[in-house]
This record gives structure tokens, C-alpha cells and sequence, in this order.
């Protein structure tokens, strides 16, 4: 920010250092996705690093027990508008990409999922440093 920095958009620095950056609003899931891709795709074309600044907001405090009240409630608020999962939701289902009733499968199909690997951990004491190479994301930037 301002008080911290001559340059407080972290994407301008990159600048003095020949990155090339983009910032991009990090509560728009498809855009972060697309400029991700992007990004991605330039590293591996062997084109250098890329810096991407994606704007958001954390509306709790640091941490759990922390009640956050050195903000306004008012300003949480607007940001809780914005929360990205219920953006993308709303985004899908107005194009037509899918319905209330898939997404809450999905909800339900991932909460089990959720469940299922805690009681896994918890069962599973012995695990090894180099374990975590089985369960490596195979996501859409793969």
C-alpha cells in the first residue's frame, strides 16, 4: 500500500527487474484461471517468469480467533458481495452451464471427498516426507 511503497501495485515492481506482470481481479475465478493458463503456458515456452497480481480481500481476520474489528463492517460486507465461488456460481448458472441441482451435487460430492481424506490422515500416522508425490493436483493448469 501507499505507506509502505512508492509502487504499491506489486505488479508495477516487476518492472525494475525486466518481468513482465499483469494485475487481475482475484475474485474472478475464470479470469485468474485465464491469466494463469497464460502465464504458465509462457514458463514453460521457456519465455521467463511473469508476475500476476490478483487483487482480493481477506474478510476474516488473521487468524480464526482474531475478531478483525480494525475494519469496517461495512466495507467486509461489499467484499462478502464479491466472494468468488458464489461469483462463478451465479456466472455459470446465468449462461446456462449448469443448474442449481448439478452444483449441489457437486457440493455434496466434494464435502464426502473432504471427509473421506480426513479420516484417511487420521488413520494413516506413518506417512513418509516424499508421500505427498501420490497426491499431487492434476488440475486445469496441468
Amino acid at each position: 500500500n501507499e505507506r509502505s511503497s512508492a509502487v504499491p501495485e506489486a505488479y508495477r515492481r516487476s518492472a525494475g527487474y525486466g518481468i513482465p506482470a499483469k494485475r487481475v481481479d482475484g475474485n474472478d475465478v475464470v479470469a485468474v484461471l485465464c491469466e494463469t493458463r497464460a502465464a504458465v503456458k509462457r514458463a514453460r515456452a521457456g519465455e521467463g517468469p511473469f508476475l500476476l497480481e490478483c487483487l482480493t480481500y481477506r474478510i476474516r481476520g488473521h487468524a480464526r480467533f482474531e475478531p478483525g474489528n480494525y475494519r469496517d463492517n461495512a466495507e467486509v460486507e461489499e467484499w462478502k458481495r464479491k466472494d468468488p465461488l458464489e461469483r462463478l456460481r451465479l456466472s455459470m448458472i446465468d449462461a446456462g452451464l449448469i443448474g442449481e441441482s448439478e452444483l449441489d451435487a457437486i457440493r455434496e460430492q466434494v464435502s464426502a471427498e473432504i471427509d473421506e481424506a480426513i479420516e484417511l490422515a487420521k488413520q494413516d500416522a506413518d506417512t513418509e516426507s516424499g508421500d505427498y508425490r501420490d497426491f499431487i493436483f492434476k488440475g486445469p493448469l496441468s
